[in-house]
């Protein structure tokens, strides 16, 4: 039997294998999976989520979204906190401010 634990958002974070994990490795959280839908988050990763017990595709990038970037410098530029931080991170560490920003970027984008 497949089991799968999401994130807040449905999103699969790991999968478990009854035949292969012990009992007490498995998380409480997890849930059933298909093989098929197990099989097919390991075809597509991060494509994927769940909803209501259903796998779902996610949804095809909308053009009129705004990039990481953009959501990024919008909330940077939009945030006196943000931007104060981004000043201290440049004067303690010599790191430019876009640097610090695409840093941050790759961060998110890798989660």
């Amino acid at each position: 039997m497949k089991l799968c634990v999401t994130n807040d958002f449905g999103k699969p974070v790991a999968f478990f294998d009854s035949n292969v994990h012990a009992p007490e490795k498995i998380p409480a959280e997890a849930f059933e999976i298909s093989d098929e839908d197990w099989q097919e988050c390991i075809d597509h990763p991060r494509a994927r989520y769940f909803e209501g017990g259903d796998l779902v595709e996610c949804a095809q990038h909308d053009p009129n979204r705004m990039t990481t970037e953009e959501m990024v410098k919008r909330r940077i530029d939009g945030d006196p906190v943000l931007g104060a931080l981004l000043d201290v991170l440049h004067e303690r560490t010599g790191a430019e401010r876009h640097e610090i920003e695409s840093a941050v970027i790759a961060r998110i984008e890798a989660e």
